[in-house]
């Protein structure tokens, strides 16, 4: 098992080449096609712009620039990706971007997003996306901080394990990840025997994948479990963590999990997530 074609999050506006590093790291990784989905905000008319005439002359000089930003960053995208031996390829689509990475998303095998970690209007909308796309997409999640450099990805792994199907999923997505750590680790932070089983058991399914995993069952005691996972990743100084992505979506609002919520919020490490 591998990954064989990873979809890229390119939010229009400035080009930010660091955005493709982790994905151009992950493609050479695995010999993996990169579709890179460049993704455009539907022209908005300001408040300051009035009259009929106005609005339609303004709307259709911001598409055009859209238009033709997205062009440029297409040939800077073809002048970066020319140093390496890479399949790939571009789209360009303009609309809602959770809604077009979520339909992009049925056609690969994991979406690579970017976190950003400062506290522009931009990042913030940015972060929104990503944040959101692991209940809707149709594969996997790996978003990346932008501040761990993509060779330190993958050498030392934490599960975050509770016998659920989202974390059955995750597991299952990560295994071309896991397979190839040099270590893993499987915790689980409930305070019922049953869990513990079933750690094992897990433990035991894993390693008929050749993933040999260190168990270790958290009490939960006064923290909460998103704050213990993030904890114990900190102790072992893992470099991703794999989860199950838990929330549910009403009236057009997303309402998270708790441990979710918290990893979401606090999380410095690369996640790697599955609903």
């Amino acid at each position: 098992m591998d990954y064989k074609s990873i979809l890229v999050y390119l939010p229009h506006g400035e080009w930010h080449p660091e955005f493709l590093e982790g994905a151009i790291h992950l493609a050479r990784a695995h010999k993996a096609h990169l579709t890179l989905c460049y993704c455009i905000s539907p022209a908005a008319m300001p408040a300051a712009v009035g009259g009929r005439g106005a609005s339609f002359s303004f709307l259709s000089h911001m598409r055009e620039a859209y238009q033709n930003a997205a062009k440029q960053n297409e040939a800077k995208a073809h002048a970066l990706l020319n140093d390496f031996d890479l399949s790939w390829s571009w789209i360009a689509k303009e609309g809602n971007h959770l809604e077009i990475l979520t339909q992009q998303s049925f056609n690969v095998d994991l979406v690579y997003v970017n976190h950003l970690e400062d506290d522009s209007p931009e990042s913030e909308a940015f972060n929104n996306v990503c944040n959101h796309l692991p209940l809707v997409s149709g594969s996997p999640v790996l978003s990346h901080p932008m501040q761990v450099k993509p060779i330190e990805v993958g050498k030392r792994i934490v599960i975050a394990w509770k016998q659920t199907r989202e974390a059955l999923r995750a597991v299952r997505y990560a295994m071309p990840f896991l397979q190839k750590a040099k270590e893993v680790h499987l915790i689980t932070c409930m305070e019922e025997k049953v869990d513990e089983d079933a750690l094992h058991t897990m433990a035991k399914y894993l390693g008929l994948h050749g993933v040999n995993a260190r168990t270790e069952f958290c009490s939960k005691g006064g923290d909460g479990i998103g704050e213990m996972i993030l904890s114990y990743a900190e102790k072992v100084d893992a470099d991703m963590l794999v989860m199950g992505f838990y929330g549910h979506s009403r009236l057009r609002e997303i309402i998270w999990g708790g441990a979710t919520r918290h990893v979401l919020a606090h999380s410095h490490l690369p996640l790697f997530m599955a609903h």
